[in-house]
């Protein structure tokens, strides 16, 4: 099974019909049919029980619908979390620091000011003296000193 075919399920499940699904999902109803008609073959069992008059899930199918929901949102949520970070608005920055910095008003408010814009970024801060935090930044163990 894949992210879309997982899609697809979950529109037909939530709608009861194939043609409101594909129409909720902006396909024609032939390539839907047959990613359903796949994922049952793969499976090997059957999640739609379908009339002409009806579309109904079966036990599997309510099953899998559950587990399709949690897998698609988490799918969402990856790629979400992924542009984020190419934003630069998740992940985490790295941050060295010497005694006397804590002790600036600067120091919180730049901290303030980036936690307000950036609210997703971990921010790991690390105390070690200025030659200490050359090498990090060298070996890219710190991303600012």
């Amino acid at each position: 099974m894949d992210y879309r075919q997982l899609r697809y399920f979950i529109a037909v499940a939530e709608e009861l019909s194939f043609s409101r699904a594909a129409k909720r999902l902006h396909v024609s109803q032939p390539p839907l049919s047959t990613q359903i008609k796949a994922m049952e073959e793969e499976l090997g069992t059957q999640l739609l029980s379908r009339t002409r008059r009806a579309v109904a899930l079966t036990q599997a199918g309510q099953l899998l619908l559950e587990h399709a929901r949690r897998a698609v949102s988490e799918l969402d949520l990856a790629s979400e979390t992924v542009r984020r970070a190419a934003r630069g608005e998740a992940g985490a920055v790295r941050v060295g620091f010497t005694d006397s910095v804590p002790m600036l008003d600067m120091f919180a408010e730049l901290f303030r000011s980036f936690r307000a814009s950036y609210p997703r970024v971990k921010i790991e801060l690390r105390h070690m003296s200025t030659a200490k935090q050359l090498q990090a930044l060298a070996d890219a163990e710190l991303d600012v000193a």
